[in-house]
């Protein structure tokens, strides 16, 4: 590697359309026939046949047809012309020039049965820098509560999962060719699988994958270094705030140095951050929230409102300190319940949480966001309170009158069962008093066979449900969904005393001033399309096609515009997605319960998308929650718990998915691994 690696114009494949449209001066030189190709494929694919669609798109990016045409086909030596370095592009010729050494990676690293061990380069530059910015911290920090040579241990759970969903469709399809061509080595299947990831991981050969696929090489550099500054970020944090929050836990015995870091399933936003828990050698822990808690200060207050005045029995708050870009919050360990009395207490405050969170527009409440603690559910994520209405796009999106109608009743919240699927299966329910552990996806979804082999190859099956702790327990047993039916006269009573209790302070909560208006100015999630609609995305991304240019990369996230036709869906939102899935975000929108503006991850606002603020939407509620709303709210929650709205889960034996098909070269469009939001076996999200 004597020339730069920056050097090579192959690499500027991976420049999105919107870093080619911002350059400075026009195309040195275009392949003709190449642009003609491609243009086409983007005329076809829907809503860009139509009229006017495909101009709307390009006019986001400042270009006409003609400027994309020869955006289309300009050659790499164009825009190595045209273009800066860019910056990933350093990093990773830092990486390779200046090799960290093997030591600086954890043994846990090494011997793994998937693929991480074939980006040994980068790996080893991560950890390096992130060993050696821990160790700048603990030095301008004495007694920061975290061991420096240890760091890049406790955080490498957090990444071998996504590196494996970007390079893994990839370096399948790389092994199945050296099979074919008699290039692997080893007596048994695990020996050659772990023989091809070992030669990968050397410097020459893995800089030589990477530079035929370069938008793989953008984005998985991208994601060691989303990884490395994510967990320098909780470091410094932690050690900022240690003075708090020592004395919050005193007399508590000393918490110790930080042992562990679990979570990270959840959705990733803002340059891969997501909810994390600190363990401590003492066994305290401590979830840090990559975001503002505001909202879940003033939920915790609310709680504490009702409990103050009279609410049977008193709902569990959680300890909160918001820190304005993030956060610090008690951990709701899951328990079991001690008798039935406590399982029956469970169900009654589960039915007043649910009228609260009715008469605050919450949505979302799925079975990931509630914990079982022994008798008392527990709320752990509150960001979809006061979620503002997007009628135009709810529109857009489908959906016949008793949808609707649904929409605006307690099963928007998400507590309550609910069957979703189609009628050629038996479905499957998120809800979180209904979600439970073996439950079947309704369609195939795509899964790994023969992991650690070199037989592995992606198929689409239906995959099960990964266990939660939303549902409570008794005597090592959770309770099952007939549990939920002999419970349903506690839920209705706790929802209909937490009803009466607003109803009787209402105008305590209304007042100017009052507890209502503590939440203006709180960021809350807007959800204006379905995580799994981004996650899917991001799981054909993966597909070695398209991780050749970053072209195929940006026409297969314009899938984006297919809810656009009416202008449901503003031009800006779009190009928010658009960004984030680049950076291998969820994309992640905001609103104030207080304005109608929407704010992105960037923090740039999108004025009055909303088509009220949500404030006004619960003050409206609560002014409306009287007697006639409390009978039309208790039909949804008995219905839901009607016998004939239950459903069997069939047993796993009678469950097949299709037939597993074999890998083959790039080409056409596929899917990327197990669902990234929480893969089987993972620690689920705080």
């Amino acid at each position: 590697m004597t020339d730069p690696i920056a050097s090579d114009p192959s690499w500027f494949r991976a420049l999105p359309l919107s870093v080619r449209a911002a350059l400075s001066g026009m195309p040195g030189q275009t392949d003709s026939a190449l642009a003609r190709r491609r243009l086409e494929r983007w005329r076809h694919q829907p809503p860009f046949s139509s009229d006017g669609f495909l101009a709307r798109r390009l006019a986001s990016e400042g270009l006409d047809e003609e400027a994309f045409f020869r955006l289309l086909g300009e050659t790499p030596e164009s825009l190595a012309a045209r273009a800066p370095t860019p910056s990933w592009l350093l990093v990773l010729e830092e990486a390779f020039s200046h090799a960290a050494p093997r030591e600086a990676v954890p043994d846990a690293a090494w011997g793994r049965s998937d693929f991480l061990p074939a980006m040994a380069p980068l790996l080893a530059w991560a950890c390096d820098r992130l060993r050696r910015g821990a160790a700048e911290l603990a030095a301008e920090h004495p007694g920061a509560p975290f061991d420096p040579e240890a760091a890049p241990g406790l955080f490498l759970p957090l990444l071998p999962f996504p590196v494996n969903v970007l390079i893994g469709r990839t370096l399948s399809v790389e092994l199945h060719i050296a099979r074919q061509e008699g290039r692997l080595t080893g007596e048994t299947p695990e020996e050659r699988f772990r023989g091809f990831v070992a030669s990968l991981g050397q410097p020459e050969a893995c800089l030589d994958l990477l530079r035929r696929y370069p938008v793989l090489a953008q984005q998985v550099t991208l994601c060691f270094l989303q990884w490395c500054d994510f967990a320098l970020e909780i470091l410094r944090r932690l050690t900022a705030d240690w003075p708090g929050l020592g004395a919050r836990f005193r007399p508590e015995p000393d918490p110790g140095l930080l042992a562990e870091i679990g979570g990270g399933a959840g959705d990733r936003h803002r340059d891969g951050r997501c909810v994390v828990v600190l363990r401590f050698d003492s066994g305290l822990r401590l979830v840090y929230k990559p975001k503002p808690l505001a909202v879940d200060v003033h939920v915790q207050e609310l709680l504490a409102w009702a409990n103050a005045r009279g609410l049977e029995p008193p709902l569990r708050t959680l300890w909160v300190l918001d820190r304005g870009a993030y956060g610090w919050q008690e951990f709701a360990a899951p328990a079991e319940c001690a008798d039935p009395a406590e399982v029956a207490r469970f169900y009654r405050q589960t039915g007043s949480l649910l009228t609260l969170l009715y008469a605050f527009e919450a949505t979302d409440v799925h079975l990931d966001n509630l914990i079982a603690a022994g008798e008392h559910p527990v709320l752990v994520d509150l960001e979809s309170l006061f979620h503002a209405r997007f009628e135009a796009l709810e529109a857009e999106q489908g959906g016949d009158v008793a949808q609707r109608t649904m929409g605006h009743s307690v099963l928007r919240v998400g507590i309550l069962p609910q069957r979703s699927g189609n009628f050629d299966t038996e479905g499957f329910d998120l809800s979180a008093l209904g979600g439970a552990a073996g439950q079947w996806s309704t369609l195939p979804l795509p899964d790994w066979d023969g992991a650690g082999t070199d037989q592995i190859r992606l198929v689409r099956r239906r995959l099960q449900l990964p266990a939660a702790e939303n549902r409570p327990r008794l005597s090592g047993r959770e309770i099952e969904a007939a549990g939920v039916l002999q419970h349903g006269e506690e839920i209705l009573a706790g929802f209909t005393a937490a009803w009466n209790l607003l109803a009787e302070h209402r105008g305590e909560l209304l007042a100017p001033g009052g507890l209502i208006d503590r939440f203006a100015g709180d960021e809350v999630r807007a959800i204006l399309r379905p995580t799994m609609s981004y996650v899917r995305l991001l799981q054909e991304s993966c597909h070695p096609h398209v991780l050749q240019t970053a072209l195929e990369r940006d026409r297969l996230f314009d899938r984006l515009w297919e809810a656009a036709p009416a202008a449901a869906v503003p031009d800006a939102v779009i190009t928010a997605e658009r960004e984030d899935l680049w950076r291998g975000d969820v994309p992640v929108f905001t609103t104030r319960p207080g304005s109608r503006d929407l704010w992105d991850s960037r923090g740039r606002r999108i004025p009055e998308a909303c088509d009220e603020p949500s404030l006004d939407s619960v003050r409206r509620r609560l002014r409306e929650m009287d007697a006639a709303d409390l009978d039309r709210q208790t039909w949804f929650l008995r219905a839901s718990h009607h016998p004939a709205a239950q459903y069997r889960y069939r047993p796993s034996a009678q469950i097949r998915g299709p037939a597993a098909a074999p890998a083959g070269r790039p080409r056409g469009s596929g899917g990327g691994g197990p669902d990234p939001r929480r893969p089987p076996g993972h620690p689920r999200r705080a």
